[in-house]
């Protein structure tokens, strides 16, 4: 819709606008989720894995990779949203063609990691690949749209907020090191979740305030 308007530059301002709006809301969730996987890792692997021939050897064998694999996340989701973006804008080759260099550049970076690294650097070459057509994406845009306003002070927020909840999770997961990796987590993975949304809202984060605002609103409904 936002698309179809005809004057170039009411058309250019709407997509803008919506682009910055979009990419700030994945990073409310991504940031946060990067964050507690790579604390939490082994929590978060050995409590969906670890029963029977997958041990605590496995877990740690596992979780480092993981923790190095959603390094990319935020660039990943960021792609979904710009790549849409693209489509809205009539270009269908553009998130192909980088979409294709992505997966040269990744081979190739994560073959010449591994050498070194094994599993830890095939995952880290693959992060960094989604990172380069992230930004390559980006750029593309902010030359087609005359910049991406996105709000600092919101990523700022997200990114306290999230340092907070890794001090409680990781202050969690000591205080239950004793217990079985699967109660750990559902002590350490509460913990962490619950200490991000309320750091966010202490911060007046909008995202976890309308949030807040849409669950108080139901609430007050039904009752």
């Amino acid at each position: 819709r936002e698309t179809a308007v005809q004057d170039e530059g009411a058309r250019r301002a709407a997509v803008r606008h919506r682009l910055a709006e979009s990419l700030t809301r994945v990073g409310f969730t991504t940031v946060p989720t990067t964050v507690g996987y790579v604390v939490l890792a082994d929590q978060l692997v050995g409590a969906l894995y670890q029963t029977g021939r997958f041990g605590a050897a496995a877990t740690r064998f596992v979780a480092p990779a993981l923790a190095v694999y959603i390094l990319a996340l935020v660039a990943n989701a960021s792609v979904r949203v710009m790549a849409s973006t693209y489509y809205a804008l009539s270009d269908t080759k553009t998130p192909m063609r980088f979409a294709i260099y992505r997966v040269t550049v990744s081979a190739a970076l994560s073959y010449m990691a591994m050498q070194r690294f094994g599993v830890v650097g095939l995952c880290g070459g693959a992060a960094l690949a989604g990172w380069l057509e992230a930004l390559a994406l980006g750029n593309g845009l902010r030359r087609l749209l005359d910049g991406i306003p996105l709000d600092g002070s919101r990523w700022l927020k997200f990114a306290v907020a999230s340092g907070v909840a890794a001090a409680v999770g990781v202050g969690a997961k000591e205080l239950v090191g004793g217990w079985h990796v699967l109660w750990q987590a559902c002590v350490t993975l509460p913990a962490f979740g619950l200490a991000y949304l309320g750091s966010a809202y202490a911060l007046g984060t909008p995202d976890v305030v309308e949030l807040w605002r849409a669950v108080a609103r139901r609430f007050r409904r039904r009752s």
